[in-house]
């Protein structure tokens, strides 16, 4: 991967001041990146209608409070209908099935 002249000497002045190996905080700036855009997307998806509000949250890796405690953070006003409500369970029990897999 190239990384602009610039960028890197950010990272390397960082990781210098954190007292990490650059790749380790590469690695680390990276996922938090990654988590970032699954949440955008995520709250994309749901505002556009195409997901309902569970899947959303699965989507972006959030328990269903977190992620309606995100919104509510961003000021994103909560559709709710007896439908997503039936979609939400669906996915709370999907989502527990995994967790009791691991």
């Amino acid at each position: 991967m190239r990384i602009p002249k610039e960028d890197l000497e950010y990272l390397e002045e960082r990781a210098r001041l954190e007292q990490i190996p650059k790749s380790t905080l590469a690695r680390k700036l990276l996922h938090e990146k990654i988590i970032e855009e699954r949440i955008r997307e995520a709250i994309n998806m749901y505002l556009n209608g195409t997901v309902s509000l569970g899947k959303a949250a699965e989507h972006a890796g959030l328990s269903l409070r977190e992620f309606i405690a995100k919104l509510v953070d961003l000021g994103v006003t909560l559709r709710y209908t007896i439908e997503s409500l039936r979609e939400d369970l669906k996915a709370a029990r999907e989502w527990s099935e995994k967790l009791e897999r691991k």
